[in-house]
């Protein structure tokens, strides 16, 4: 099916878990013209009050998705959350619930899809250039930079990320599909 097209989206507030991240984001809205205003993490409830949103991104840690999709949905938002929508089924359990009381709708986003890459293999992919594809297999090489950066943070912790599978395995289809 196609999606409807938005002509014009306004930014109607800002909220994070780091203030620091928070002033920097306030900074970089505000250079676009968009003075708005900025909610801490624990304030959703009044962003969602005074704010009042048609979409919430969610763009946080793993761990937090589930509670703050079905707050979002709890307010009547539409909600576009990158992957995964939660770290566990008991999350995910919350969000279809909370989904079945909501005329709010969530979409699960991948913004690796659009990276360069992606969208050449998705054209080719397309365009019958490469065949049919009857199997995916995937090697994650994470240099010892990346890799460690990444196993330092937040997601070395399975209760935070549902652990590597979880928080990685979609990604190679859900960027050629």
């Amino acid at each position: 099916g196609s999606s409807p097209t938005i002509d014009a989206v306004t930014l109607c507030a800002l909220c994070d878990r780091d203030p620091r991240m928070l002033e920097v984001a306030a900074r970089r809205a505000a250079s676009f013209g968009c003075d708005v205003p900025v909610y801490p993490a624990d304030g959703l409830g009044d962003l969602f009050q005074t704010a009042k949103p048609d979409v919430v991104v969610v763009c946080t840690p793993d761990f937090l998705h589930a509670d703050q999709v079905a707050a979002a949905l709890g307010a009547g938002c539409e909600v576009v959350v990158e992957k995964p929508l939660a770290v566990d089924a008991e999350g995910c359990r919350r969000v279809v619930e909370a989904a079945g009381r909501s005329p709010g709708r969530v979409q699960v986003a991948l913004n690796c899809r659009y990276m360069p890459w992606a969208v050449m293999m998705k054209r080719l992919l397309a365009q019958g250039v490469v065949g049919r594809v009857v199997q995916v297999s995937v090697d994650w090489m994470l240099d010892a930079r990346k890799g460690a950066m990444y196993f330092t943070r937040w997601h070395a912790e399975k209760a935070y990320s549902g652990g590597l599978l979880v928080h990685k395995a979609s990604q190679p289809g859900r960027c050629a599909g």
